[in-house]
């Protein structure tokens, strides 16, 4: 059971990565549209679209965040080590956003 908990912390790890990658990319999407907005070149609804998206990328982190900071703990306890005392603050402070 451990080999597998720990297996899944870490695709999970790879999953939040992405998902940081994603965001990064979303917000350089609103940017440009936001551009294409002032332009006149693209409507505000596309611009809004594209907040929207990203507003969801980041709600998905800070879940993925949750998720992991909860199964580190459970692994934690499984192999006998306690509960973490830095509280997940290193998984929140590199979340980027």
């Amino acid at each position: 059971e451990i080999e597998g908990q720990h297996k899944a912390i870490l695709v999970l790890k790879e999953n939040l990565e992405a998902a940081r990658r994603r965001i990064e990319l979303e917000q350089k999407k609103v940017e440009i549209e936001e551009l294409k907005v002032q332009l006149g070149e693209e409507k505000r609804i596309d611009y809004v679209e594209s907040q929207i998206a990203l507003a969801q990328n980041r709600i998905k982190v800070f879940q993925t965040i949750s998720q992991l900071y909860s199964m580190e703990i459970a692994f934690m306890n499984l192999c006998g080590m306690g509960e973490p005392s830095s509280s997940g603050r290193h998984l929140i402070e590199g979340s980027g956003l």
